[in-house]
């Protein structure tokens, strides 16, 4: 009978899950030109833009006019994207070159290239800490740099998760409590970064 019940119950949640499914169709396209494969895009809100990895360089689309308006070039293997507007910084993991490429948002020039762990792949801002970290698929670490021009500091992926639990970890439960973090140094303002 227990069988039978969770049978029931899987039936009627699987034909309520496809009954509110949300259908997605094309509504338009956007050629870019080039060679090389696609890995990763992302959408720039605030800016208006779409970046879009393509082999070795990143296209860069319009949004409003839905037209390619100029590429970040001289890479070997682009992957991942983050944008970090507070910054007026773009960050692109280049796993052919073991980097993590810096450009300005708005002339998209390369400003600086910093060593990462082995192929950084996907790569994310985060605004509280000021931080970007790279995801490196090769090494099985995170390269974690404050998003200014500060050196770079590998973490080991264990203690990434540590680093993560604990801040996600709540009451110690009779445990030794979490240190509380410290806050991180202000950052050089982004015209100190311009050079």
């Amino acid at each position: 009978m227990r069988k039978w019940s969770l049978l029931a119950v899987s039936v009627l949640l699987a034909g309520s899950l496809a009954a509110s499914a949300q259908q997605y169709a094309i509504s338009g396209r956007i050629a870019l030109a080039g060679d090389g494969g696609w890995d990763y895009l992302l959408a720039d809100s605030v800016n208006g833009q779409l970046y879009v990895s393509h082999g070795t360089e990143v296209d860069i689309v319009d949004l409003a006019s839905e037209k390619p308006v100029g590429k970040i070039g001289g890479m070997k293997r682009t992957h991942g994207i983050a944008i970090a507007n507070d910054l007026h910084r773009g960050y692109i993991s280049d796993g052919g070159d073991d980097a993590i490429v810096i450009f300005d948002l708005k002339s998209h020039a390369v400003v600086q290239k910093v060593p990462a762990g082995q192929n950084p792949d996907g790569i994310l801002y985060d605004p509280h800490s000021k931080r970007v970290f790279a995801f490196n698929g090769g090494s099985n670490d995170v390269t974690a740099r404050r998003g200014c021009n500060r050196e770079p500091q590998r973490l080991k992926s264990h203690r990434c998760w540590r680093m993560a639990a604990r801040v996600n970890a709540g009451p110690s439960h009779g445990r030794r409590p979490a240190e509380p973090a410290a806050k991180p140094p202000a950052c050089e303002t982004p015209s100190a970064l311009s050079g």
